[in-house]
């Protein structure tokens, strides 16, 4: 397995330390590495094969060597990674409850503690949503493919997921008015319809392994 580290990380937390989130920023990337820990290991968990994890400016993605995964696979596999932040956050809402128990000061409560509650559940309720290429948009498609086929459901969520990524860019053009941090969410409508793009091509090899599979062996083409 191999692990890929692109300068978006750096440039990143540059972009979150000039805007004064330094310290959320490097938060941020340290959960969404063990988020991406999450997968791996459910992967690992699934007998499935981890060929590579990228890191860059938006996280990381988790890269199979399997291009068709069984449904009952899929799910945990997809919400491996939102179900560790919303453990994390939960650890950081229990210390929060009983900081005083704790021995804790209001510098390190406001500093690490809250920002660390607030990521967590952010990535995981950001990453729940029913939008490709996010978790819960990959996790919803495994019971629209149930219900619709293939290649309906995945027209639908990648409509709704290009939708939501040009609403996303929109946002932060009217928000950055306020706060220029929210810049970020332009950056990131850009990066969901970027990624959905990539999604779509993908989902056209996927069905085409698919059908290869299930295909007669006298009718299946020859693979050089």
């Amino acid at each position: 397995m191999k692990l890929q580290l692109s300068p978006g990380i750096l440039v990143f937390w540059l972009v979150t330390a000039v805007l004064g989130y330094g310290r959320e920023g490097g938060l941020a990337l340290l959960f969404s590495a063990l988020h991406e820990g999450a997968h791996f290991a459910a992967a690992k968990a699934l007998g499935l094969h981890a060929e590579r994890i990228s890191f860059g400016f938006f996280g990381g993605v988790l890269t199979l060597r399997e291009r068709v995964i069984k449904p009952w696979k899929e799910l945990p596999l997809h919400l491996a990674g939102p179900f560790c932040n919303l453990l994390l956050a939960s650890g950081f809402w229990m210390i929060l409850r009983n900081q005083d128990a704790a021995g804790l000061s209001y510098a390190a409560v406001a500093g690490w503690i809250f920002p660390a509650f607030w990521l967590n559940l952010g990535l995981a309720c950001f990453n729940l949503l029913p939008l490709l290429p996010l978790d819960g948009g990959k996790a919803m498609a495994v019971y629209l493919r149930f219900f619709l086929g293939e290649g309906l459901a995945f027209r639908i969520s990648w409509f709704f997921s290009v939708i939501f990524a040009i609403f996303l860019f929109l946002l932060g053009v009217f928000l950055v008015q306020y706060n220029k941090a929210d810049l970020l969410l332009c950056a990131a409508g850009i990066r969901l319809f970027q990624a959905a793009q990539k999604e779509k091509q993908q989902a056209f090899c996927r069905m085409a392994e698919t059908l290869w599979s299930y295909a007669p062996a006298e009718e299946a083409p020859e693979r050089y």
